[in-house]
């Protein structure tokens, strides 16, 4: 399962060890606080090493940076279902 297929968009690169993820989409507000407390609930409760935008100076709320410099392929795929998972739920699309 990859971003794409539960809708997050990511900018296209052609060379580098990060992808840029879209999650305009999840923000309560379009604010860099609301990014914030995105970013908080990644950390804490999904549970991964991601970066905000603003640390990078984006002028758009929302972005997160994702390295996967020293992550193997397991690793990336126990990644994005964590991603995808809290996605889901915080969109409500996951059945309980």
């Amino acid at each position: 399962m990859g971003l794409e297929e539960v809708e997050i968009n990511c900018l296209l690169g052609n060379a580098g060890l990060l992808c840029w993820m879209d999650l305009c989409s999840l923000l309560k507000e379009p604010t860099f606080e609301d990014e914030m407390a995105l970013w908080n609930v990644i950390i804490k409760e999904v549970k991964l090493n991601v970066s905000p935008g603003s640390s990078f100076h984006c002028v758009e709320p929302g972005w997160l940076r994702v390295c996967f410099t020293n992550m193997d392929d397991a690793t990336i795929e126990v990644a994005l279902r964590r991603i995808c998972g809290s996605d889901q739920e915080r969109r409500g699309t996951i059945e309980e």
